[in-house]
């Protein structure tokens, strides 16, 4: 059966298609308003344009300033990085709600849905910066309150913990942002699929995963600028807090505002866009012709085919095993993207802003490297869709390989009263910042600003616990004749604490693009893999579907699993003065643990991903191949003639006879089976 076959069906299924296309002439306006200097606009690289200044917007939002705040997020409202994962799941709680609406009925008029979620989002981005607003100004503690002192504390406590209304607006701020993010891929994707021709399919597709991966990246660099700006602009008087400085907090609302108003403007282009662009028909009726298209029933979408299009959907294998691969492969992604700045700030003990900006000229290369790599295969190799799943699972293989980059990181530093014990002091009395040496200075513990004694490399809490007076400073930020430094002439500065001798952050940053190189070459196989699969009436139905399999599986267990996971590798909370059996944010960790948890989970989930993949595979058929052979068995049951024991038999059309026990006769009166390849060749009557 060759690409070119054409059959009646498919005659009338390009009629249909033709037919369709004249029901409402694609115009770009709004509402009545359809002006005609608007209509230079209807065609596809015009809606590429404006749908990736939207995926540029959301992955900067989603992927990009939200994992940058986190730690920001953690000091400024007292939270622990497993609840910072409950609020970032709300995200994909909401996405996941909204997938099978949204790909269902979205399939009506995609451009218009997609307008509407953008206006969403940006209006989400708002509420979620609401709460640097609600919160007042940040305290940070200032020179006089961090020294050592006989003076009594003052009687009005500051409270190290979150109020009810700040985590519920940033919980409803994460469902809008995902309602409305929920179409960009899902819509988007499918009408770039439908109205262009496969071959720059590809291409188009390729263009608008590559300027995702910005998106990320822009919010990484934007988002560490953005953190080297005081929260608050303005610092309080006698403060002079550096981004270094452990007790500073960068301006990390204004990454929402700046995404909110790109979302905004972005909503009206979109919404001017027709249900479908001039030509698109006849571009429907030439990709019927190929031998990996699924036959298209176009069934209507309504709510009484809902579950006979989701039944089909899950009893197709090799649709199954994509999704369960995208969903492993979130799992890692998710986990990853939400805390990689995190992680490689507390690795590495650099400020968050610098952990972003690093984070980001790493994603911006291999993301988008990637992206493009793995549409130009697509584009290039020509690939019928078995041959693509069969790429995704070597692609998926080598990234699994460079997950081992996660072994680079920086050794633990000593902490005085964490993880050595203050001289004089039993070891027992571990994880206990006071000792003799400051019991008398009552010290607070809500201010956290870590003192590095220069001779023996020793981290102290803060000038306070490490016995630091007023006569004991040496300029601004240094100290000396410290009471608990092994020698009174020990040299002691004030900041961010000692930082342990490391070279490593060069190597991980060199696997970390490596990385990202071969995870984001497989989107596109695997997205294209997933549109091939299935019918084109249900790419859009099916993507959803997609993504609602990976959002319940991957995108919102997965921050909240990561946030625990990190959580265990915390040595040091925050006290809370009002609470104090209370743990609050994570002030020092066990870096040796947090990476290695860090590889066992992400890297144990990559190779799930693999083997998903190769599944997909092997369970994978072309459907020119399966309907053909399905086409001649209900043929051959229903008119053969076979001649059986020397007499002739028609064969009743209720009896299904595998066409192997077809039987013909030999010249020497012998039976014998038919050739397969003379089965097309059966005399029917």
């Amino acid at each position: 059966m060759g690409e070119e076959t054409t059959t009646d069906g498919s005659l009338q299924i390009h009629q249909r298609f033709e037919n369709e296309g004249d029901i409402e002439s694609p115009t770009c306006g709004l509402v009545s308003w359809r002006p005609n200097f608007l209509q230079r606009f209807a065609k596809a690289k015009w809606f590429l344009l404006f749908q990736c200044w939207f995926v540029l917007a959301q992955g900067m939002i989603v992927s990009g300033f939200q994992g940058v705040v986190i730690s920001s997020l953690e000091r400024r409202f007292s939270l622990k990085t497993n609840e910072i994962g409950v609020i970032v799941s709300c995200y994909d709680i909401s996405a996941a709600i909204m997938a099978i609406l949204v790909s269902y009925y979205g399939h009506h008029h995609k451009p218009k849905w997609l307008g509407i979620g953008a206006f969403i989002l940006g209006i989400g981005c708002f509420l979620f910066a609401l709460p640097h607003v609600l919160v007042g100004r940040y305290e940070p503690g200032s020179s006089a309150t961090n020294l050592c002192s006989t003076d009594s504390l003052p009687s009005n406590l500051i409270c190290r913990s979150s109020v009810w209304y700040h985590i519920f607006v940033f919980v409803l701020a994460e469902f809008f942002i995902g309602i409305g993010a929920t179409p960009v891929y899902i819509l988007g994707t499918a009408f770039i699929d439908e109205n262009v021709r496969r071959t720059t399919s590809g291409l188009f597709l390729g263009i608008m995963y590559a300027v995702a991966t910005f998106g990320p990246a822009v919010g990484f660099l934007l988002g560490g600028e953005f953190l080297r700006i005081y929260v608050d602009i303005k610092q309080p008087e006698g403060v002079s807090l550096t981004p270094e400085d452990s007790n500073f907090i960068g301006a990390w609302w204004m990454g929402y505002i700046l995404g909110g108003s790109l979302s905004i403007l972005v909503s009206l282009p979109l919404l001017a866009f027709p249900r479908e662009l001039p030509g698109t028909p006849q571009i429907r009726a030439e990709k019927q012709r190929f031998s990996d298209t699924v036959e298209d029933d176009n069934m209507p979408h309504t709510l009484k085919q809902l579950l006979p299009s989701l039944k089909s959907l899950l009893t197709n294998k090799p649709f199954v095993f994509l999704s369960l691969a995208s969903a492993f492969e979130g799992f890692a992604v998710g986990g990853f993207s939400t805390f990689l700045p995190k992680f490689v700030e507390a690795q590495f003990r650099i400020s968050a802003g610098l952990a972003s900006t690093y984070t980001g000229l790493v994603v911006v290369p291999g993301g988008c490297g990637g992206m493009l790599f793995g549409g130009y295969l697509v584009k290039r190799m020509k690939w019928t869709c078995d041959k693509t799943i069969r790429a995704c699972f070597v692609i998926a293989c080598l990234a699994t390989l460079w997950a081992a980059g996660l072994f680079f990181g920086c050794p633990n530093r000593v902490f005085v009263g964490v993880t050595d014990p203050y001289i004089n002091s039993p070891r027992s009395s571990l994880v206990n910042i006071t000792s003799s040496c400051n019991a008398a200075c009552n010290c607070d513990v809500k201010y956290f600003s870590p003192v590095c004694s220069k001779q023996d490399q020793r981290t102290f809490y803060s000038p306070c616990y490490a016995g630091c007076k007023a006569d004991d400073r040496l300029g601004d930020k240094g100290y000396q004749n410290c009471s608990c430094f092994v020698t009174q002439s020990n040299e002691g500065i004030e900041g961010s604490g000692c930082q342990p001798e490391c070279n490593n952050l060069a190597p991980f940053l060199f696997c970390l693009f490596g990385l990202m190189v071969f995870t984001f070459s497989n989107n596109i196989p695997a997205t294209t893999a997933t549109l091939r699969c299935v019918s084109e009436s249900q790419g859009s139905f099916a993507l959803g579907i997609n993504q609602l399999i990976v959002r319940i599986l991957a995108f919102i267990p997965a921050p909240i699993v990561f946030g625990y996971v990190i959580d265990a590798a915390c040595k040091l909370h925050q006290e809370d003065p009002c609470d104090l059996g209370a743990k609050r944010n994570c002030l020092e960790y066990d870096t040796d643990l947090f990476r290695y948890l860090m590889l066992a989970v992400g890297g144990g989930f990559k190779l799930l991903s693999a083997v998903a993949f190769y599944f997909a595979w092997k369970f994978y058929k072309l459907p020119s191949q399966s309907q053909s052979n399905e086409g001649l068995n209900r043929e051959s049951a229903s008119s053969q003639i076979t001649i059986v024991d020397g007499h002739t038999k028609k064969m009743p059309e209720t009896e299904l006879i595998p066409v192997a026990q077809f039987i013909t006769v030999s010249d020497s009166g012998q039976e014998k089976p038919l050739p397969s390849k003379d089965f097309a060749r059966t005399t029917n009557v």
